[in-house]
């Protein structure tokens, strides 16, 4: 029996993407799905379950936690993109950018959050910087950018890709 690998994705998008992306990760026997539509919920996930294989959404809405909604609103105000996902991966790496960093919970499970991709709208190349900062080449096979018409695939080539890295 096939011990199934927990796996996390965090995507605002899923209502439209669940079906053409997930379906393919949902069936397949070695992989268990969790979906955090915000950040609050996602870090909500992360205090709860070790997850082997994590999938961020640089753009997504803040949720309920007020910390996270503050920066939103700040990012808002400086005229910077609202790469919620990207932030909190850096401050899960203890590496945020100067004026942006967020009290996480304590108690995060972090020994396998070394493990994760990202899906977004984003091109690499405008992340780059931040992403070199937790040493997360974007140019990898664990980045992929959101594409109209993308293979129903391409959520679970990423996870498998995660995965072997």
């Amino acid at each position: 029996m096939t011990v199934k690998k927990y796996v996390l994705w965090i995507e605002d998008d899923a209502a439209y993407n669940l079906q053409r992306l997930a379906i393919p990760v949902v069936m397949h026997r070695d992989y268990d799905l969790t979906l955090a539509v915000t950040i609050s919920e996602a870090i909500h996930f992360l205090q709860r379950q070790t997850y082997e294989v994590i999938v961020v959404d640089l753009r997504m809405p803040p949720g309920k936690e007020h910390s996270w909604i503050d920066l939103d609103q700040k990012l808002a105000r400086s005229g910077q993109p609202p790469r919620l996902g990207l932030h909190l991966l850096l401050n899960l790496f203890k590496q945020p950018q100067r004026g942006y960093e967020i009290d996480l919970p304590s108690n995060i499970l972090y020994h396998n959050i070394h493990r994760f991709g990202i899906l977004s709208v984003d091109p690499a190349r405008a992340v780059c910087d931040e992403l070199e900062r937790i040493n997360f080449e974007p140019e990898g096979s664990c980045y992929k950018q959101k594409t109209a018409g993308m293979p129903s695939n391409t959520l679970l080539e990423l996870i498998q890709n995660i995965h072997r890295e």
